[in-house]
């Protein structure tokens, strides 16, 4: 496979670019999280109950023990405009949970 050689500009739209980038990945982090949403609330109605506890669990481990001990971090909690993407993030996605969980039982 011949290497290619790309601009700067086109480096840009590269997955991984965000990568270390705490306000970005946080900004990707809550896009995915309203989509994620978004799609369980336009679904969730055809989704019989297993399925639906099965994702509630799925994502309450990745919420639990990924994403909240990331959200949580010393160099996000000490920044104000950090805190309050994550704390987007952490509302957006209990709400889903609590969504999930109401439909199981």
């Amino acid at each position: 496979m011949e290497n290619l050689k790309y601009s700067k500009f086109n480096r840009i739209f590269m997955a991984g670019t965000d990568k270390g980038d705490l306000s970005k990945e946080l900004d990707n982090l809550l896009i995915s999280t309203k989509l994620l949403y978004q799609g369980y609330i336009l679904d969730i109605d055809s989704m019989d109950k297993q399925d639906i506890q099965y994702d509630y669990e799925e994502h309450k481990h990745t919420y639990e023990n990924i994403l909240r001990p990331f959200l949580m971090k010393k160099d996000i909690l000490m920044n104000q405009d950090l805190c309050d993407k994550a704390n987007s993030i952490s509302k957006i996605y209990e709400e889903f949970l609590d969504i999930l969980a109401s439909k199981i039982s």
